[in-house]
């Protein structure tokens, strides 16, 4: 079976991958890097933006398979495209995945601070935004391969093995500003006098749940989270939707998650003493919720946990 991740469709997906590093279609026209070394996805432009929009729908649509695939047959029929983009070649994965670090946590969504600026000017990158959210989620979340009939073991997962081998202090900086400054869009908008004149991001429940799998793969972003002055942003975004959406059953699941987020990030080493520090911002909120503001980032996140036992849920084990 391990062969099918050598087969035409294991092809087509290196080659997808390939195509995401094309100068003149996904790269600048003048870029002199393949993939490799520096990240060439740095730089973007208009036209640029579109082409790996394309680029990396078409790869999403080819590794989400599984959702069309009955709940009873997950186990028996592995989504072999999905392990064909895992299981890339260390140079092709590795230049993915920066790629896909640089697109999420290099946008900014007040851009110059223009109010309504994102209804004047073409925003292409906000697109390419939310599906290299939805990808870089996808790559991140897939099961091990099954054991070969031979008992040989399974490919490595080089996608989770790169997240959890980040260590750089800029990288790591890199990626909590970006998640300070996304997840900060779920209550800046619902702040500004002007309604509607920040733009307001589509992936907000993909960036939780990337949120969580950063923390639960990788204690080297939890231990730099709990040092960055982007942790208040983190805290007050979750604590934020947890408050928004305690009593709102529909997103009963996604309150679990961002429980289950403060809960490991509460139990690093230091968060106490870091959640000393006094709420930055005042949350968008009514009622018994607003008064959760207005103390520090601990008592925020104790009243987030009292609002879910005192919500009225009929499932409280979970949380």
């Amino acid at each position: 079976e391990t062969d099918d991740l050598f087969s035409l469709g294991g092809c087509l997906l290196r080659g997808l991958v390939g195509a995401h590093f094309v100068p003149g279609f996904t790269l600048l026209p003048d870029s002199a890097a393949s993939g490799t070394g520096a990240n060439p996805w740095a730089a973007s432009s208009g036209t640029i933006d579109e082409a790996r929009d394309a680029a990396l729908e078409a790869l999403l649509a080819c590794c989400s398979g599984v959702l069309y695939t009955p709940p009873g047959e997950l186990g028996r029929a592995p989504n072999w495209l999905l392990l064909s983009a895992v299981h890339t070649s260390d140079s092709q994965a590795k230049s993915l995945f920066r790629a896909l670090l640089c697109v999420v946590f290099s946008y900014d969504p007040v851009g110059w601070g223009v109010p309504y600026m994102h209804s004047l000017v073409p925003d292409t990158h906000h697109q390419v935004l939310h599906h290299g959210v939805q990808l870089l989620l996808v790559l991140l979340s897939q099961p091990l391969a099954p054991p070969a009939a031979d008992g040989a073991p399974p490919p490595d997962d080089k996608v989770v093995r790169l997240l959890g081998g980040l260590q750089r202090p800029e990288t790591l900086g890199f990626v909590i500003s970006g998640f300070g400054r996304l997840l900060r869009n779920a209550f800046a908008t619902q702040r500004t006098y002007l309604p509607g004149s920040l733009v307001a991001l589509e992936c907000e429940q993909e960036l939780l749940l990337l949120l969580w799998t950063f923390a639960h793969h990788s204690r080297a972003f939890l231990t730099a989270l709990l040092a960055s002055p982007e942790l208040a942003d983190v805290l007050m975004a979750v604590c934020f939707c947890v408050l928004s959406w305690a009593s709102d059953a529909p997103n009963s699941s996604l309150v679990h998650l961002c429980i289950l987020t403060l809960l490991v990030i509460s139990a690093e080493p230091g968060f106490g003493a870091a959640a000393q520090a006094p709420c930055p911002h005042s949350l968008p909120l009514r009622g018994r919720a607003a008064r959760a503001t207005s103390a520090s980032l601990a008592d925020l996140v104790v009243g987030a946990a009292a609002e879910v036992l005192l919500g009225g849920h009929g499932r409280l084990e979970s949380v």
